[in-house]
């Protein structure tokens, strides 16, 4: 985030020169990464709204797509809002730190559209422990960054990784389908059982 007024004025006048945001120094929101499944007690809270493993990842990016503060340690289940509120931007946009801002979202999503194109592996999940996740999800965006700085291109989204994110998403769905099948079934069975045996007592 802006770390003094030159800076706070040079983002508004670039967001407003854009978007016609006034006062506007980032936009927000909040994006899932894909991760194995971290096993334990606690390994449902990683499993999002839809149905696959994540940790849901806030940002703030500003109008050149650089992410300007993340946020990656909340499970898949946590609400956008619970990571909002319990974040630092927050306590500092409530201490008026940067002034009354505005959000954008566009500009926060068409972020993300290149930050998981330049890191594939944001989209087709990361196989790695829990522990490492985290560290692993800001140093590609310190490295989205870099190449911002760097003026590299924008990478295009290309059949083979669009193939792979599909290939994914189509082995995550039956993955998921099986186990509710499976659930269902294992249910059926506990309740026969305790019938069948619950008449013998």
């Amino acid at each position: 985030m802006p770390s003094n007024d030159n800076e706070i004025s040079d983002l508004q006048t670039r967001f407003h020169l854009k978007a016609k945001f006034p006062r506007c120094i980032g936009a927000i929101d909040c994006t899932h990464v894909k991760i194995s499944s971290p096993g334990g007690d606690n390994a449902e809270n990683y499993r999002n709204r839809k149905n696959f493993f994540s940790i849901n990842v806030q940002t703030i990016s500003d109008d050149q797509l650089m992410i300007r503060d993340i946020v990656a340690r909340w499970p898949g289940s946590s609400h956008d809002s619970t990571i909002f509120f319990n974040s630092s931007i927050y306590r500092r946009l409530e201490a008026n730190e940067f002034g009354n801002e505005q959000k954008t979202r566009n500009v926060v999503e068409r972020s993300y559209g290149v930050w998981k194109r330049r890191f594939p592996v944001l989209s087709l999940g990361i196989r790695l422990d829990l522990s490492k996740v985290e560290a692993i999800i800001v140093a590609t965006a310190v490295l989205h960054n870099i190449a911002i700085l760097q003026k590299e291109k924008i990478p295009v989204t290309t059949n083979e990784i669009q193939e792979q994110i599909n290939l994914v998403n189509s082995v995550n769905n039956n993955v998921t389908n099986d186990n509710i099948r499976n659930n269902a079934n294992d249910r059926t069975r506990k309740n026969l059982i305790n019938r069948h045996f619950g008449e013998m007592c």
